[in-house]
């Protein structure tokens, strides 16, 4: 069983663990560390399978991989779910202006 398998009870502190995950995976994104980042984003995925957030996530670390259509995938999901998430629109930008 993963660390953060949901369990039963309010949603309140699950959503605020998936937060820091998320959080955490940021700051190993910021150093160029995917492998960390992947393993916190699968944390907060195990708890919200569906969010936009995770999504936004994996985009970022698909481009920290130098996976630039991945990334967009990841990123048009996101915003498939959320379509106001501006980050993910700024990101999603920035792999088109890539691809040109």
């Amino acid at each position: 069983m993963q660390s953060s398998a949901p369990k039963h009870g309010p949603m309140h502190p699950w959503m605020t663990l998936a937060q820091i995950w998320l959080h955490a995976a940021e700051v190993y994104t910021g150093m160029s560390k995917p492998a960390e980042a992947s393993a916190c984003t699968q944390e907060a995925s195990n708890l919200f399978p569906t969010s936009h957030n995770v999504l936004y996530m994996r985009g970022q670390i698909a481009e920290l991989r130098g996976n630039i259509e991945e990334a967009k995938r990841w990123y048009e999901e996101s915003l498939s779910i959320n379509p106001t998430h501006v980050k993910t629109m700024q990101r999603l930008a920035l792999t088109a202006k890539v691809r040109a």
